[in-house]
């Protein structure tokens, strides 16, 4: 609007106004006309400060020049100096006036939006255009500012006078531009009433209406369209705003009265139908969708949810040709057997129908009505598929059997094969199924599909006869899973343990392929079976828990077998699981738990009653133990049972019933050499030589069926010994070190024990083969207090030599002995010469006892006195003769009879070597007694020693040995004397002379002793020093 300010001011200036030609004098006009022009230049430029210096300048000169009072007024306007306009605006007289002051006003409305109370205070001065043009200026003004809401709440503050309906229409249009709806109604509803509406109000009316979802106010307009094209308009926003809301009916009925106004287009056409398919309006989809040219099939698939009576009516219309697959599924869907059995199809898809005709006979269970369509239809291998399958559904398995039997004959199928191998295995046909299967494989040279292939595998595993190898070798590498594994513990617990050992080096290793390992190791390798039955548990094969216990058991761990018999629920285990419970129970000492479970055990078997009197032993409660065992016996004779009765008795201290019992089961099973050899065993072990004598017999009949027992041979050579058969005893003897040295012979016996036996066998069989001995010994002492009786005379040393041997057959008798005997002493009383008195003597020794080392001796004893001895050296030269002393020659010749035993000194203490100790204990009492009958002198010794002997690390068999010893002797002769004394010593022994069979047979003895003498008078009770050493050979 400013721009054209220039050119208002140059048309009003240009027509002179009535006052001013009224008030201004030539003169005056005259006067003006530089200033006017100047500032009209000075306008044309903006230079509005000139232009107002220049006008106000004039105004000075002419105050009436209402030319230069309106360009001042235009130059304040241009500042926004706006109170100063005001009041030349105010000023202003003439016929222009009142335009230019509205003029001004818009102008100051458009620079200066703020002075809205002035502009309601002009409202009130202007009507009409002026008032309703600056109401609308300073609204556009405000709108433009503050917004539309603010000029709109401005309006409405406003009240009309003369412009009611322009005041409405403007608040209508802003509202409706803010999308208030109802300011929209309220302010054109008026004007509708007093039908002041036009084309436009009457649809901002209805389109309010519209956002408002106000039917019945927009029914009521329609009524009254200015125009059809109007109408429609509305109706499409009126649908378009119920779409949007979801009011599918509501938007369906705008489109039918636009239908009803004009025909739709093509979208429209298609909205209303969506429209129809939304309310379900069936009828009218059913004729849009013909309208439209849309798919029978795509309208009968959307009435197959709706009212599927009327669905299968348009379906009966419906081409097949036009979407065979459609077809079928709606047919399908709409459950239409009787327009599907009646309905033609293309060769393609006659499959399809019959399949589907199938399914939804058994659908709406008439089955049978589908078996005899079928059996009307050509019998082609699709028909007896369908067939086969329809009997399956129908749980008539022998019969589906049959039929997929024929069909895979008749194609060699695999489908086929593979439901009529399974359900001849589920109707119990497992052979037939089996040969059907072993075919198949064999003509596909193994390549059969894996299931097939587990299912040959699980027919296997349930078979009870032999398998060939070679079809299992090919099977196996086509299995996985649960149906290998299952095969190869069948093969494992069949005893083909080849192919278990093959898979172990070949393939994966799977908790079944050490469950099958473990299988074959356990009768011959329980501890190797445990560990593979570890390492299956290990691998979360639950199923090895039982297996790795009874192979623990077997393998000599019941502690471990006990441990994981606790851990296995007892409603799993069945009574040999119990049983087995119950004997690791046992075998580990927990005798309540033992109790418990055998309380517990449901059934009283034989062996339950055995395990019972077994768990009775243990408690020491023997005659509860012979109650069970009977109880046993009653329920079970069999040799067997007697067999462990015999045991059971033994244990109890009954050996008489032992005795009687094992030789019932050997009566019994008189084949069994088990049986046979622990009778013998029993007979061996009785107290009566009788039955002892009966054990050889049966002892070496079992050596036929045990040739590699040691015990055996040793049992027979000491039985050998007994009857006094000592070639027998010592052939035995040697038979079992021969066993012995063989390590499969001796897996149940430590390797030191095994030689602690071979030792004492060899040290029996020297003993047996020993005939003649010499023993050769010196002893030097203050008064010779050695532990033997060799003569009368006293003296500081003595050496002596003895030779013995054995008389009869054999050398000794079951421990009984008779020999002869000779031995020379040498006597002296002075430490450095030796030989001053001489005896000898010849004789028999008698050991009359088997079991008591007691000798009695008879002998021709001579001793010669009053040599003068000889020193070492002289008594090493072999041509001197000792001679005579001053005192003369004193003979002596007498007949001695001797007794001599020893105690204490067997098995554990004996004096021998011993090949696996490094130290021992030894003792000793020996106990002697003289009686020289012609001179009655009598002697007596008892001398006990104690000391414990260590291994020498040099080469040979060497000990040493720090003992003590206490001893007494007794001399009468004409009085009574005696000595006590008691000692320290320290002995070396050296064992040599040793062959495979026969122990040391020689040693050398080197002893230091010192002697306290307690008390006699025999002695004088000298003390001092013994040294002596002995050669046995």
């Amino acid at each position: 609007m400013r721009r054209w300010w220039p050119l208002l001011i140059l048309a009003f200036l240009a027509a002179p106004s009535p006052a001013e030609d009224q008030t201004l004098s030539d003169f005056k006009r005259f006067q003006s006309y530089p200033y006017l022009d100047r500032g009209y230049r000075k306008a044309q430029q903006g230079d509005w400060p000139a232009v107002e210096s220049l006008m106000r300048h004039l105004l000075k000169n002419v105050p009436a020049n209402q030319d230069a009072r309106q360009l001042l007024i235009q130059s304040l306007i241009r500042q926004e100096q706006f109170a100063a306009a005001q009041e030349e605006i105010e000023r202003l007289d003439g016929v222009g006036s009142n335009e230019l002051r509205q003029q001004y006003r818009l102008d100051w409305i458009a620079a200066d939006p703020t002075i809205g109370t002035r502009v309601e205070e002009w409202l009130g001065d202007v009507e009409g255009a002026r008032r309703a043009a600056l109401w609308t200026a300073y609204s556009q003004r405000l709108a433009e500012r503050e917004g539309k809401a603010a000029a709109l709440d401005w309006l409405l503050g406003i009240s009309p006078e003369g412009d009611d309906a322009a005041l409405r229409r403007r608040r209508a249009v802003l509202a409706e531009a803010l999308g208030r709806w109802g300011v929209v109604a309220r302010q054109l509803a008026p004007l509708r009433d007093d039908r002041q509406l036009s084309a436009q109000d009457w649809q901002r009316l209805a389109l309010a209406q519209v956002q408002r979802d106000d039917s019945a106010a927009l029914d009521e307009l329609l009524r009254e369209p200015p125009s059809p094209g109007a109408a429609r308009d509305v109706l499409e926003a009126a649908s378009q705003r119920a779409i949007a809301l979801d009011a599918p009916e509501r938007a369906k009925q705008r489109l039918l009265q636009m239908e009803a106004i004009a025909p739709l287009d093509e979208d429209q056409q298609q909205q209303l139908l969506e429209l129809a398919r939304r309310t379900d309006d069936l009828e009218r989809v059913v004729a849009l969708s013909e309208r439209q040219g849309v798919s029978c099939l795509a309208v009968v698939e959307w009435l197959s949810t709706r009212e599927a009576g009327l669905a299968r009516e348009r379906l009966a219309h419906c081409a097949v040709e036009e979407d065979p697959r459609a077809w079928l599924v709606l047919a399908q869907r709409l459950e239409a057997t009787e327009l599907i059995a009646a309905t033609a199809m293309p060769d393609d898809w006659q499959k399809a129908r019959r399949e589907l005709l199938v399914t939804l006979w058994q659908r709406q269970g008439h089955p049978r009505r589908a078996l005899e369509w079928l059996a009307r239809q050509p019998q082609s291998a699709q028909v007896l598929r369908q067939r086969a399958r329809l009997l399956q559904a129908m749980n008539e398995r022998p019969a589906a059997a049959k039929a997929w039997t024929t069909l895979y004959e008749r194609t060699n199928d695999l489908a086929a094969l593979d439901q009529a191998s399974y359900l001849l295995g589920e109707t119990g046909q497992d052979e037939r199924a089996r040969q059907l299967l072993e075919t198949a494989f064999d003509r596909r040279q193994g390549r059969l599909p894996p299931d097939l292939a587990h299912r040959l595998a699980g027919l296997y595993s349930r078979s009870d006869t032999p398998l060939s190898p070679a079809r299992i070798e090919r099977l196996l590498p086509r299995l996985a899973g649960d149906a290998r594994n299952q095969l190869l513990l069948h093969q494992a617990y069949a005893g083909d343990c080849e192919i278990v050992k093959d898979q172990a080096e070949e393939g994966p290793e799977t908790a079944a392929l050490w469950h099958a390992q473990g299988v074959c190791a356990m009768p011959d390798r329980p501890g190797q079976a445990a560990y593979f039955y570890r390492r299956a548990l290990d691998r979360g094969d639950t199923g090895s828990r039982k297996p790795l216990a009874y192979a623990l058991q077997a393998a000599g761990d019941p502690e471990a077998a006990y441990r994981l018999w606790q851990t296995v629920p007892a409603d799993t285990m069945d009574e040999a699981d119990r049983l087995a419970a119950i004997r690791s129970a046992l075998a580990t000492g927990h005798l309540e738990a033992a109790t418990r479970r055998w309380q517990a055990a449901p059934a009283r078997t034989a062996e339950t009653w055995q395990l019972g009197a077994d768990i009775a032993l243990a408690r020491n409660e023997t005659s509860l133990a012979l109650q069970r065992q009977r109880r046993a016996l009653d329920l079970d004779p069999s040799a067997a049972r007697y067999y462990r009765a015999a045991r059971t008795a033994r244990t109890a201290g009954e050996t008489a019933l032992a005795r009687d019992w094992i030789a019932r089961a050997a009566r019994e099973a008189p084949d069994d050499p088990r049986y046979r050899l622990d009778y013998a065993y029993t007979l061996a072990a009785s107290e009566s030589p009788e039955a002892r004598r009966r054990a050889i017999p049966l002892l070496e009949r079992s050596t036929e069926a045990y040739p590699e027992d040691y015990r055996l041979a040793e049992t027979l050579a000491q039985r050998y010994v007994e009857v006094g058969d000592n070639e027998a005893a010592k052939r035995q003897l040697r038979r079992a070190i021969d066993l012995e040295r063989e390590p499969l012979a001796s897996a149940d016996e430590t390797p030191d024990a095994l030689l602690e036996r071979r030792y004492r066998q060899r040290r029996q069989h020297e003993f047996l083969s020993r005939r003649d001995s010499v023993t050769l010994s010196s002893v030097w002492s203050p008064a010779t207090p050695d532990a033997a009786i060799r003569g009368t005379s006293d003296g500081q040393n003595t050496q002596a030599i003895e030779w013995e041997h054995a008389l009869g057959e054999q050398p000794i008798n079951n421990g009984r002995q008779l020999a002869v005997y000779g031995r020379a002493f040498l006597n002296s009383d002075d430490d450095s010469r030796y030989g001053q008195s001489l005896a000898g003597g010849i004789g028999l020794r008698a050991k009359p006892f088997s079991r008591l080392n007691l000798n009695l001796y008879g002998e021709v004893y001579a001793e010669s006195l009053g040599y003068e001895g000889a020193t070492l050296g002289e008594l090493l030269t072999p041509w001197h003769i000792p001679t005579n002393g001053d005192d003369g020659d004193e003979e002596d010749v007498d007949f001695l009879l001797r007794a001599s035993a020893s105690f204490f000194d067997q098995d554990e203490y004996r004096n021998d070597w011993r090949p696996t100790k490094s130290s021992w204990n030894e003792r000793s009492l020996y106990l002697g007694a003289a009686w020289w009958t012609r001179d009655g002198e009598h002697q007596a010794l008892a001398r006990y020693r104690q000391g414990r002997a260590f291994k020498l690390p040099l080469e040979g068999a060497q000990t040493l040995m720090p003992y003590a010893m206490l001893q007494a002797t007794s001399l009468e002769t004409d009085d009574f004397r005696e000595d006590v004394r008691a000692g320290l010593g320290l002995r070396w022994q050296y064992w040599f002379d040793a062959d495979r069979y026969n122990a040391y047979r020689k040693r050398v003895t080197l002893r230091f002793e010192y002697q306290q003498a307690l008390g006699g008078s025999l002695y004088d009770k000298n003390d001092g020093w013994l040294a002596g050493i002995e050669v046995n050979l």
